[in-house]
């Protein structure tokens, strides 16, 4: 019992260690989180009471989104508003979410070691922290993140269920409310893997409908609108009950608006699939998984059937099939652990199998660490901000839209008390600004000129050339470059923004 202890208290440490280090060396963010970010930062600001100057009150987005992420992360975090920095209360409210997430990859990590062994456990863990797409995003306040706790702690639910024949009903039932649950709330999409379980426990096994599936379904959608009504249609001013999850699916499904964004062939989510799981003996590990195990067919047949429906929307992207990842990741950790218990006992095949596996995972922690390094050029916003040099009179700073997207928050600007940041509302800037932070080629740099170039990520280069930043610094890249032909790769950072000080 004290190894599995041990074991578990190093499981999780690795994986709140990993999170940790991307949300530190990416403490940024985008535009696609600042709903949930600017809502958290209202909430602690003005109190949970509606204020005028909370900010979704001025700039709604394209599509609403549910407060009540918000609220969690605001409630957790009150005890510490005004007794830390503004930027680091950023940082901790991107890592309770952080948090919240990794103890529901902990609760996979359990039900996988209960139901394929403790090495299956590892594996899962190891497997895990090398996904470079699950790391980096699990603190960060897109809606998806928000679901993604509910949608791992119902597969957890679901492989317990497969290992415990005595607890399946219960735990079937929990997983299905959950599901319902993430549906309603956070996003709309998870309703289509709530509907692909169904699908697979009515091929698989013969489900109770009433004692298991309308019970969960009824609960779920009851205690999911009875929140997200009464709390949005406060928030969002409504006249009558107000569901944001339902109203951005109408907008984006029924009405085809997402199509503004961009479509994508049938076959995206394919393509996508590999590049999330990021090792690449994760997919083969769980195509072989799928093919020598019944258990395995279960567990990823919901998985498919929801990949293979939301490919026939026009619009797609990666971080809608995020919620698929884990169950892969799990079917492969069971496939490790047989190659683990295989070469402990003979060589051969078996050990040099193990030892193409380490090197896989080794490499991925690489890779990983690269993309993460590579990634946090991307926020030249907040890295402008970074440019600003306070004094404690009052002045008037200019955010253009790139930057309002790429990094700057209503956290971080609080850092400037006296000073009052106007948003790029699509009209060029008066005069009378202190301060502007805007593109290098807005009017403002041509008529002021000069200014502070704000660089961000343009590329990865292997040659050298004006603005590249050689891997390892230039000792090592003129050591590599002996042995490489002159060729050594480093990052382009080319210029995003420029930091200008009035006259």
């Amino acid at each position: 019992m004290a190894l599995l202890h041990k074991t578990d208290v190093a499981q999780t440490m690795l994986l709140f260690a990993v999170m940790l280090l991307h949300l530190l060396v990416s403490p940024y963010t985008k535009v696609e989180e600042s709903f949930n970010m600017q809502a958290t930062h209202d909430i602690l600001t003005y109190g949970p009471r509606l204020h005028p100057n909370y900010d979704h009150l001025t700039f709604p987005g394209s599509v609403p989104r549910t407060f009540i992420g918000a609220m969690v992360l605001a409630g957790v975090s009150w005890p510490l508003s005004g007794h830390i920095s503004p930027y680091n209360m950023q940082l901790f409210v991107r890592g309770i979410l952080g948090t919240g997430n990794v103890l529901s990859l902990l609760f996979i990590k359990r039900s996988v070691s209960k139901l394929y062994g403790q090495a299956a456990g590892w594996w899962f863990v190891l497997f895990t922290s090398t996904q470079f797409h699950i790391m980096y995003y699990i603190s960060r306040l897109l809606p998806n993140m928000f679901a993604f706790i509910l949608t791992n702690l119902a597969l957890g639910l679901f492989l317990l269920a497969e290992g415990n024949h005595r607890a399946r009903a219960k735990r079937t039932k929990l997983a299905l409310y959950l599901l319902t649950l993430a549906g309603v709330i956070f996003r709309a999409e998870t309703s289509l893997l709530l509907i692909s379980y169904l699908i697979t426990l009515f091929i698989t096994q013969t489900p109770s409908l009433k004692s298991e599936i309308i019970p969960a379904g009824l609960v779920g959608l009851v205690v999911g609108l009875s929140l997200t009504l009464s709390i949005d249609t406060y928030y969002w001013r409504a006249s009558r009950p107000y569901w944001p999850e339902f109203a951005a699916f109408w907008f984006n499904s029924i009405q085809n608006q997402s199509s503004s964004w961009g479509v994508q062939p049938w076959y995206f989510y394919l393509l996508a699939l590999p590049k999330l799981l990021f090792n690449p003996a994760i997919s083969v590990l769980s195509l072989l998984g799928t093919l020598r195990s019944a258990t395995a067919r279960r567990i990823l047949a919901p998985q498919l059937h929801f990949i293979a429906i939301y490919s026939l929307l026009p619009h797609k992207e990666w971080r809608f099939i995020v919620y698929v990842v884990p169950a892969f990741t799990a079917v492969a950790a069971w496939a490790a652990a047989r190659i683990t218990t295989r070469a402990s006992t003979r060589n051969g095949l078996p050990t040099l199998l193990l030892l193409l596996l380490a090197a896989s995972t080794a490499l991925s922690f690489l890779a990983s660490a690269t993309s993460l390094i590579l990634s946090s050029w991307n926020y030249p916003g907040g890295l402008a901000l970074e440019k600003l040099q306070y004094n404690n009179r009052p002045a008037r700073v200019w955010v253009d839209n790139l930057a309002c997207q790429s990094g700057v928050t209503l956290f971080l600007t609080d850092q400037f008390p006296k000073w009052r940041f106007e948003k790029d509302d699509g009209n060029s800037p008066e005069n009378g600004f202190d301060f502007w932070v805007v593109e290098p080629m807005h009017s403002v740099v041509a008529r002021e000129g000069g200014g502070s170039d704000v660089l961000a990520f343009g590329g990865v280069e292997v040659r050298e050339g004006e603005g590249v930043r050689p891997f390892g610094g230039e000792a090592v890249a003129r050591l590599g470059r002996r042995f490489a032909g002159g060729l050594w790769p480093g990052v382009r950072l080319v210029r995003r923004l420029v930091v200008m000080e009035g006259r």
